[in-house]
Order: structure tokens, then C-alpha cells, then sequence
């Protein structure tokens, strides 16, 4: 493999030596009549150390195991989900407001507790709340599960950390998985709160109104459509 790399390598550094030599050339032939003959060669001089620079430069990038992340391969990052938290029926749920998280730092808590609090202020008999754990250091999971250690609520944990997309993701899956009934899903950032339950209800008429609709609504309840 590591002899194949050098090879596309060294194939790419030659394409790029060659289109960047005929593009100046290019360049300087259509003004020749205004530059001289020795300037034209001092250019293709220094751009030609230019090229052989930077590609030497990808070389030693390719060969540097440093640069590579740590635990990145060919194959992907499998994540494990833990179900830490859950109802014990979904009888009659049918709407979920979604939080992907990730705490790593005391603000970053407060931020997600205060989330929660607004969402648990407005929460409906037919809706919950799915707080997605995307690998939160050990010492802020407990006071994560104490936020959510109420009767509407589901946490789940990842391993390792895989983004809010995938937490989201994960999200989705379990509505899918679960048997439950839940027909729409509302997606909320760890750091903002929700003032009242006219968030929710405008998401619910909007996915009402145009039904399979998968993105691309915003629901801004200040009249201004500035967050405050």
C-alpha cells in the first residue's frame, strides 16, 4: 500500500509540475512583446522551485506518521450506543424534541441543563424528550443523567464521540427501532433554550402541512427572526 501511495504520489506532483509550467508559459507567451527574454526565464526559474517545494512538501506529509489522526484507518469509526435512560412505555407519544450533546466543560452544562429545563417546561402528554450523549468525559456524565432523570425522557450515550449529524442519526434510529409511534421529530441545540410551547406546535403544523418533508424549516418565534 505504502508503495502505491507513493506512486499516485509522485504521478500527481508530475500532472501538477507540468499544468502549472504550461499555464505560465502560456501566461507569458500572450505578453512577450512586454517582457524580456531573461525576465521569462528567471520566472519559469523560480516557479519551477515553487512547484518542486511544494510537492516534496506533500511528500513528507504522506510519509509523516504524525500527521495522521490517532485511531484513524481505513475502515470507519464504529460508535457504540448505550441506552442509559428510558421511559417504561411509549403508550401515546407521538412527537420527540432531540438534543445531541457533547460537555466538556462547566459552561457547556449549564447550557445543556438549561436546554433541557425549557424543553421539559412545555413537554405534551404526546411528546418526549431524546438527549443524545455524543462521549462526554466521565466526569460529566453523572450530572448529565441527573438532568435527565425524569419520566419523559431518553438518554443515550455514545462511544467514542461522532458528531452531532451521527448523534442526531442515532436519534432517528431509535424512534425506528423502539416500536414507538412517533411521527415527528423536532431538533434542538444543546445551547439554546425554547421559550414556550408554541415551538413545538409550530414545527408540528409545519410538518403537518407539508408531510415527508425532511429539513429546511427554521421556526424563529421572535418576530424580528433574531435569537435573543
Amino acid at each position: 500500500d505504502s508503495k502505491m501511495t507513493a506512486v499516485e504520489a509522485f504521478g500527481g506532483i508530475f500532472v501538477g509540475l507540468f499544468a502549472n509550467l504550461r499555464w505560465h508559459l502560456k501566461v507569458l507567451w500572450q505578453y512577450r512583446d512586454m517582457i524580456r527574454i531573461l525576465d521569462i526565464l528567471v520566472l519559469m526559474y523560480f516557479q519551477l522551485l515553487l512547484t518542486i517545494s511544494y510537492s516534496l512538501g506533500n511528500i513528507w506529509a504522506i510519509k509523516d506518521p504524525v500527521l495522521k489522526p490517532p485511531g484513524v484507518g481505513d475502515k470507519p469509526v464504529s460508535k457504540h450506543i448505550e441506552e442509559v435512560e428510558r421511559p417504561k412505555s411509549l403508550s401515546g407519544v407521538e412527537h420527540a424534541v432531540v438534543i445531541p450533546v457533547l460537555v466538556s466543560t462547566n459552561g457547556s452544562l449549564t447550557q445543556f441543563e438549561r436546554a433541557v429545563q425549557s424543553v421539559r417546561r412545555i413537554l405534551l402528554d404526546d411528546e418526549i424528550l431524546i438527549v443524545v450523549d455524543d462521549g462526554s468525559p466521565t466526569q460529566f456524565q453523572d450530572a448529565i443523567q441527573a438532568s435527565c432523570s425524569w419520566l419523559k425522557i431518553v438518554l443515550l450515550r455514545h462511544y467514542p464521540n461522532v458528531g452531532p449529524a451521527s448523534s442526531r442519526n442515532t436519534a432517528m434510529d431509535w424512534c425506528r427501532s423502539n416500536r414507538s409511534e412517533i411521527k415527528t421529530v423536532c431538533f434542538l441545540d444543546a445551547d439554546c433554550i425554547v421559550p414556550d410551547a408554541s415551538w413545538c406546535a409550530a414545527h408540528r403544523a409545519q410538518q403537518k402541512k407539508l408531510p415527508g418533508i425532511a429539513c429546511g424549516r427554521t421556526i424563529s418565534l421572535n418576530p424580528e427572526k433574531w435569537v435573543s
